[in-house]
Order: structure tokens, then C-alpha cells, then sequence
């Protein structure tokens, strides 16, 4: 189901009907559905009720209208409603047998196996910090149609099998003489996602009778959720560490932040390496902290108790990168998914309560060597601090199998999914998103089956966003055969895609290499090539859940929240992704197993680029006297965040207002000087310095084109300035700023040159000062 906030524009997720169901004008059926209507009233003090609403009207018309939910809100009356169609068809995929459809727009599939498919519509809600979930429901009346023929769901399908190859069976629910699924509505497990306790409620307005062949449509659906604090409940919060009260967010999932500290783990051989990504990530105001593996220990359990001590000491952590292949940071077990182990990192992130909701965003730089992360460090730091100005920025690559119509989220086959983040790519200011779909569908997918040779192509030339839909295994995706061998030949350098993968083992990194570790380690003669970040799945993979995390990452990444939910980085994207599908899929276990592992390789922290980067500028004062406790900074570029650091520890940060911000920290006592880096989307960052006068003398802009050189200096130390009319005085000073040596010129309106000898100081750092009498300006020098 998709949202849009009371005033914005709300996704249409399904621009498609599926393939393989007639739709005819004089039988077709639409539903035309208001949903929900979400009350919070408090019953008493010890209890808490949500009250969602639906009605139905029924209508006749040959013509499907686009989708959108609003959500409003009103102190503690949280309002949804929506008025989206839904179809009853033909359904032509399986010849000879006469058989109907029921397609919802927002809505998803049962995929309960054996019995009938019908749509279901979910909600997620913010609920009390404690307390038994109940539901009740209450209808205005229900209408029954007649001769519906409905095939059973052929289940949660993983990747690694054509759906039309799995037989239909016909479960115990058909010979049953009783409505499917029989209750109107459940709540499932309450989880936490963040610092919430949350409950993901699904609700069934159709009711199926295969025995009579009745379809039973229920208008004015009401489902009550009380949360009980008298019985004890799971996933239990205290109130005081809740983010929000109940009512305080739309509904479906509460999205994660992406601001906080980060925690990196690895071997101590590789500390040198990743220095300079630690001293970048503190400039843009990350408070990182380096660990060794040593230290924690190399178990999983020792990892998961590091990562959540760490957490519990450090509530604002909201990013864990783990440097190294399994071998040097282990992956976490999380049991097993038939003959598969479930590999899962995204575990280390699961620090409250027993469900799968992530509280931070993890990551993995699967470097095995210290090249490797040497490659992988240069890259990133190349995409934040220093991005290529190219074109390629608003470039797209989807490519999909013609498999799963009827089978994957929203009905849709992989071609069509893809096909439906294309138009929203499109409309968000995306120039050219490339199809590469098996089979010819017309528009800009090229006739039969594409070839490694045309994505390598469109790879090389330049993309920002690589999403993949179909089959998979540990080196290629499928579709296209576009291997490991083709990243590792890729010539990309500087245009580096965020590549999301729906296949199976793309991202089995523990036995051998896979391609998701080579969109990572890929390099050529001229530097890394590859991706800035890549996702795979670890196991075998889901069919249709992960569709739903490429769907939600599409609608996040091009705005269609509005403001409710901007994400710019990775991590960030990636990970409210996946919570859409576990709000989708009511937690279900295929769902959970997805979340568990689907690996992110790559710094969850880096923020996307969808656009060409322009240059991000600033001003502030170039010199503060010691024992001061603030600067402003004045910025181009509202929202942008800006960070002061000194001898790479953060001193404050501030996000720019109206042009400006001012940052308040604690009183200098250090003459080391500082650097302000600003920081924003899609900007390339601003870095300037500010000296510390040690005689807390602020330092103006003169006009008489002061220069000091060489610096650093040895030997001589020339000091070349516009003298003007007045007496100028020329100081040498040492950090405790005491005079060691002193200069008077005269006015006389002209340049003046003056040579200082250093041969006797001690190698350090010294301060030039020159004052007219009307403005000061000090310098730094390095003597060596």
C-alpha cells in the first residue's frame, strides 16, 4: 500500500495491470475504496484505541483511475483515507480453465499456498509502549457475487524457479463450505523500529467461498485495535525512551533517521587505510569511532554484544560499517533457510525487542586485503568529497526477467515492476533510465533478450542507480548475463552506480567471491571502478517481497512522501525499504528471512547523487581570537549541514536557515585551527579554515594583498604587503604569542617587501601578524 501525506503527491504504484488478465467493459467490476480511517482514542488511562476504517462502493467502468492514500492528522486523530479501483477479471495465464482474478490497487497478495489468492490491505501504526494487542471489527454491510472461479496462491516463490513452472494446488480451504479467511482483520507481532513499538495491522474486505464460488465484498470494514496495558504484551518499550506518542506519523512504518554516529569495525592492519574515511566522516559532522576486531572479538555473539553495548551507550548510533570479508568480521548465523545458512549482517542492527525492524543501518566494506580497502576508502571519498561533474548523474539502469505476472508484489512481473519505477524516475528529473527486459515490451526495451555487452555499455558511459529484478546466482544476474567478469572489465571510473539487486546469492559473500564484492573491489589502471554501494541477497531470494523494497526505494529516493520522508543516504534508503516490506508482508517469515539477508556492501552513511553536483559555498571569518564560542557561517544553500572540527574532534554542527547558521561550542583553548565543512544533497562540499589567534585579535579582510611565502618555510620567510599611508608594523610570534620579532614601516603607499629569518627557530608552527593601524590580518606559517 502507498501513502502520501495530506496536501503531496502520493505514489502511483500500479501503473500496470498484469499480464495475463482480461479485463472486459461490460462484465468488469470496480472497487472503489476510501481506506483507512485511523482514530486514536484513549479509553482510559491504562488503555489506548485505534480505530481503522474502510468503505466500499461499488461501481461499473471500463477505465482504472490512479491511486492515492492522504494521510491527515489532527492532535490525536490520525485520518487515512484513499479511493483506489479494483477489478475482477478473466484470468488468461493458464489455457482451458476459466478462472477470475481479483486485482486491488494498494494492495498485496495473501501468497498463502493452497488457498484462494485475494488482495489485503495493510496498515502500520504506532502503538503504547505496553500492552496486549486485541482487534475487533465491525462492517455496514457486505454484497456477494456470484460464480467467481479463484485459483489457490502458489505461495512465497523464491528466485530460483519460473513461476509457471509450480502446479497450482488446491489446499484443504477448497473443499471447505466457509468464507476464506474468515476474520476481517488481525494485528501481527508489535515490533520496535527505532525508538518505537509499532503493530502492522492487515485487513481482509474479500471473503472467498470456493465451495459456492462467492466473492463477498465487506463495505464499512472497521477494525479496532486496542492495546491493553492491564496484559502484558510483546516487544515492550519503556515510555520514556519512545520517540513518538501514538498518532504522531503517518501510517505505515515510522521511518528511520539517518543522522547519528557511526561505529566502524575492523583489523588493525587496516586502521592506516581507513583513517582518512574516519577524518572525512567527522568532518561532515558523523561522530565515528574506529574499533579493532580484536577488541571485540571475532565471534558473531561477541560482535552483536559490542554493537548493542555500544548502543546502549550511545543512543544516537545510527550507522555500523564492518570493514573486512567474512573471514576478518564475521558474518552473523541466523539459522537456516532450507539447506542455506542465513548469513545476516543487518542482525548487528537489530538491537530492540525480538522482531526484524532495524534500529541502525549496516553496512560492509568486504575488503580482504589492505589494497582493497584502500580502493574502497578512495571511492567513497571520491563520490562525497569529490564527485565527477558529469551528466551521468540522471541516468538509470533496470533491467528484469519477463517472469512473475500474477506471482510478484502487486501482481506484476519483474519487466513491469521495473517498468513502474521507471515512470517515477522519469517524473522525479531522471533524463534516461535504460530497460533491459527479457522478452520485447515495447518502449525504450530493445526486441528479445539483452547481453552483458549492452549493460556493460550503458554501465560504462555512466549511471547512478543499477536496479536488478529476476534470477541470480553467486557471479551473474541472469537477464543479460551481466557477471562478475563484466564488472571487474568495467571502465565506469568516477561514475559509480547504487546497485539494487533482487536475485538469488548475489550477495552469498561467505563461500567465495560474489558479484556484489566485485561491484566493490573492481578497479582498473585508472582507479576503482564498480559501484558506490551494492545490495545482494545472501541465500536464495524471496520472488515478490524484495519487489516491494525497490518499489518503497523508488518512491523515497524521488520524494513522493513530500517532506514526511527524505532520505538521501544508502543506508537510509535501503533500510526504510525493507520496513515497507515487513509492514507489506505483515512480518510474515519469508519476509523476515529477507531482511535477515539481504547484505549491504558499502558505507551506509554515503549520501546518493541524482543530479549533476554543483559547488556548495560559504563564507565566515578567517580568524577567531582563543576563547571563542561560536562562529556563523554563511551558507548558499538552505538545509545544508555544517560542521566545525580542531584536531579532528567535532566542536558543533548546524544545518543552514535563511543563509545563515551559527555553531555554539565550548571555549577555545587550543590555536589549532579550524575547519568548517558544509555539506548537503547533491552539493559538493565546502571546506575553509579558521585560524585561532592566540592573542584573541579577530583578523579582517585588508585590502593591501598580503602574502606570506614560502610556507612552510626553512631558511627565509618573505612577507609582501600594501603598506598605504599609514605605519604598518610587522609581527613574528610564536603559538604563546610572544613577539619574536617586529618590523615598522612607514606609509608609503606602495608594496612593501620584507624578509624574515628563521634559520635559528625550532621547526613548529608560528603566526605572521600585520597591523596598520586600521586592520589586522594574521597568518599561519609552518617552519620546517
Amino acid at each position: 500500500m502507498k501513502i502520501c501525506i495530506a496536501g503531496s503527491r502520493r505514489p502511483v504504484k500500479h501503473g500496470l495491470i498484469p499480464s495475463g488478465i482480461l479485463f472486459l467493459p461490460s462484465t468488469c467490476l470496480i472497487i472503489r475504496k476510501n481506506l483507512p480511517i485511523l482514530e486514536f482514542q484513549k479509553i482510559n488511562q491504562m488503555k489506548k484505541t485505534v480505530l481503522f476504517s474502510i468503505a466500499f462502493a461499488w461501481v461499473v467502468s471500463a477505465t482504472a483511475q490512479q491511486n492515492e492514500v492522504v494521510v491527515s492528522q489532527n492532535e490525536q486523530v490520525l485520518t487515512v483515507s484513499v479511493d483506489p479501483q479494483y477489478r475482477v477479471g478473466i484470468n488468461t495465464k493458464v489455457p482451458g480453465v476459466f478462472n477470475n482474478l481479483v486485482w486491488a490497487e494498494g494492495s498485496v497478495a495473501m501468497l498463502q499456498k493452497g488457498a484462494p489468492e485475494l488482495p489485503v490491505f495493510y496498515s502500520s501504526l504506532i502503538i503504547a509502549p505496553v500492552g496486549a494487542v486485541q482487534v475487533t471489527t465491525t462492517y455496514t454491510s457486505y454484497e456477494d457475487i456470484q460464480d467467481i472461479s479463484l485459483l489457490p496462491s502458489k505461495g512465497s516463490l523464491k528466485r530460483n524457479i519460473n513461476p509457471d513452472d509450480v502446479p497450482y494446488e488446491f489446499g484443504p480451504v477448497y473443499s471447505t463450505n466457509a468464507f476464506f479467511p474468515g476474520n476481517l482483520a488481525e494485528a501481527g507481532t508489535p515490533g520496535i523500529a527505532g525508538k518505537d513499538r509499532r503493530v502492522s495491522v492487515r485487513l481482509f474486505p474479500f471473503q472467498y467461498n470456493p465451495v459456492t464460488k462467492t466473492l463477498r465484498v465487506y463495505h464499512g470494514l472497521q477494525a479496532i485495535v486496542l492495546v491493553d496495558e492491564n496484559i502484558p504484551g510483546e516487544n515492550e518499550i519503556s515510555a520514556t525512551v519512545r520517540a513518538n506518542e501514538p498518532g504522531d506519523n503517518q501510517v505505515l512504518y515510522t521511518p528511520l533517521g539517518e543522522t547519528g554516529r557511526m561505529l566502524v569495525i575492523a583489523p588493525q592492519s587496516y586502521f592506516n587505510d581507513l583513517q582518512p574515511l574516519v577524518d572525512w566522516k567527522k568532518e561532515k559532522g558523523i561522530e565515528t569511532d574506529l574499533v579493532d576486531i580484536a577488541t571485540v572479538g571475532n565471534t558473531q555473539s561477541a560482535i552483536k554484544t559490542y554493537v548493542q553495548n555500544y548502543y546502549n551507550q550511545y543512543n544516537d548510533l545510527m550507522f555500523l560499517l564492518l570493514v573486512g570479508d567474512h573471514a576478518q568480521v564475521n558474518s552473523y548465523n541466523a539459522g537456516m533457510a532450507g539447506s542455506e545458512i542465513k548469513w545476516s549482517d543487518s542482525e548487528y542492527g537489530q538491537l530492540a525487542g525480538s522482531d526484524k525492524y532495524p534500529e541502525i543501518f549496516v553496512g560492509r566494506m568486504p575488503a580482504a586485503s589492505v589494497s582493497e580497502v584502500q580502493r574502497m576508502v578512495s571511492k567513497t571519498l571520491e563520490y562525497e568529497k569529490t564527485p565527477d561533474t558529469g551528466s551521468w548523474y540522471t541516468t538509470s539502469i533496470g533491467i528484469g526477467s519477463d517472469q512473475g505476472a500474477g506471482i510478484g508484489d502487486d501482481g506484476e512481473a519483474d519487466w513491469q515492476h521495473l517498468r513502474n519505477i521507471r515512470t517515477l524516475l522519469m517524473g522525479y528529473g531522471y533524463a534516461t533510465v535504460h530497460e533491459f527486459y527479457d522478452g520485447s515490451h515495447g518502449g525504450a526495451d530493445a526486441s528479445g533478450n539483452p547481453n552483458s555487452s549492452m549493460v556493460a555499455t550503458a554501465m560504462n558511459t555512466g549511471a547512478s542507480l543499477f536496479m536488478y529484478c529476476g534470477h541470480g546466482d553467486q557471479n551473474t544476474c541472469v537477464t543479460s548475463n551481466y557477471s562478475s567478469t563484466d564488472v571487474n572489465a568495467a571502465t565506469n571510473n568516477n561514475k559509480y552506480p547504487f546497485v539494487i539487486s533482487v536475485a538469488c546469492n548475489n550477495g552469498t559473500f561467505t563461500t567465495g567471491t560474489c558479484i556484489s564484492e566485485a561491484w566493490m573491489r573492481a578497479y582498473n589502471a585508472n582507479g576503482p571502478v564498480g559501484a558506490i554501494n551494492a545490495t545482494g541477497s545472501s541465500i536464495l531470494m524471496a520472488w515478490a517481497e524484495p519487489m516491494e523494497v525497490e518499489d518503497e526505494i523508488a518512491n523515497i529516493l524521488t520524494e513522493q512522501y513530500g517532506t514526511a520522508n527524505i532520505k538521501h543516504t544508502l543506508g537510509g534508503l535501503f533500510y526504510n525499504g525493507e520496513m515497507s516490506m515487513l509492514d507489506a508482508y505483515n512480518n510474515s517469515t519469508t519476509s523476515r528471512e529477507v531482511m535477515e539477508t539481504w547484505v549491504m556492501f558499502g558505507d551506509p552513511s554515503v549520501m546518493m547523487r541524482t543530479v549533476t553536483p554543483d559547488a556548495l559555498t560559504a563564507s565566515h571569518l578567517l580568524n577567531i581570537p582563543l576563547g571563542s564560542t561560536s562562529l556563523t557561517v554563511n551558507c548558499n544553500t538552505d538545509g545544508a549541514t555544517v560542521c566545525i572540527t580542531q584536531a579532528g574532534q567535532i566542536l558543533g554542527t548546524g544545518t543552514v536557515s535563511s543563509g545563515t547558521v551559527t555553531i555554539n561550542f565550548t571555549a577555545l583553548t587550543s590555536t589549532t585551527p579550524l575547519l568548517v565543512t558544509a555539506t548537503a544533497f547533491n552539493k559538493i562540499p565546502y571546506q575553509g579554515t579558521v585560524m585561532v589567534d592566540p592573542l584573541g585579535v579577530v583578523q579582517q579582510d585588508i585590502a593591501n594583498g598580503l602574502q606570506v611565502y614560502p610556507n612552510p618555510a626553512s631558511d627565509v620567510l618573505t612577507v609582501e604587503f600594501f603598506s598605504g599611508n599609514n605605519n604598518t608594523q610587522v609581527d613574528l610570534l610564536n603559538t604563546l604569542g610572544q613577539q619574536l620579532e617586529s618590523r615598522s614601516v612607514n606609509g608609503q603607499n606602495s608594496f612593501t617587501k620584507l624578509a624574515f629569518d628563521l634559520s635559528n627557530l625550532e621547526q613548529g608552527v608560528y603566526f605572521v601578524r600585520v597591523n596598520d593601524g586600521q586592520q589586522v590580518s594574521t597568518r599561519r606559517i609552518l617552519v620546517k
